[in-house]
């Protein structure tokens, strides 16, 4: 009986270890999507990036800013990670609200259209700014959420560059071990 308890314990202790590292990675939504966009070449060599990094950290998991409706508009029926994960044999999560659950959270979904509307109703910059920042705060706290209840460990984490290092420290705030693997993924030439 002692035994089986010090198994158990020993588990527990090394699943608590990995449960709060995410490794992260920056970069052009573009890459991340096989589409018009991106050059197969340049898709391949971010698949090749991903298996890399899940081996040297041992990842169980990937987990990405992206979500069907994206795919869908780029007519894509997987992304790049989704792709790599079943390869790999991982689990995958896409992790972006979709449009109805960022309009019901109070989350631009057009960043552009939103700064246009605001010109035009004569806001100042720096109140579109403060408007876009407290957006991206509600946007990476839906995928922190999404990414606890997702509970594969260690795992990697995809975004867009210009959310790298907000969501990085807000991570880090909620006790998560935050290894950034990549801040700006760009394919070399």
């Amino acid at each position: 009986m002692e035994l089986k308890f010090k198994i158990t314990e020993r588990a527990d202790a090394l699943r608590r270890r990995f449960m709060d590292k995410i490794v992260l990675i920056g970069t052009s939504h573009k890459y991340q999507i096989r589409g018009p966009n991106c050059a197969p070449a340049d898709a391949e060599k971010f698949e090749n990036l991903l298996f890399s990094i899940c081996l040297k950290h041992r990842l169980n998991g990937i987990a990405e800013e992206m979500n069907w409706y994206a795919l869908k508009q780029s007519g894509s029926l997987e992304s790049v990670a989704q792709s790599a994960a079943t390869l790999m044999g991982i689990n995958h999560q896409l992790s972006d609200p979709p449009p109805e659950i960022r309009k019901d959270l109070g989350i631009i979904c057009d960043e552009n259209a939103f700064r246009a509307r605001c010109w035009l109703q004569d806001w100042t910059e720096q109140q579109i700014k403060a408007a876009v920042l407290k957006s991206h705060k509600r946007r990476e706290e839906y995928w922190l959420s999404k990414i606890r209840s997702f509970d594969f460990w260690p795992l990697l984490f995809i975004c867009g560059a210009g959310h790298l290092k907000s969501f990085e420290t807000l991570l880090i705030k909620n006790n998560f071990k935050a290894i950034v693997a990549t801040p700006d993924w760009m394919p070399a030439p």
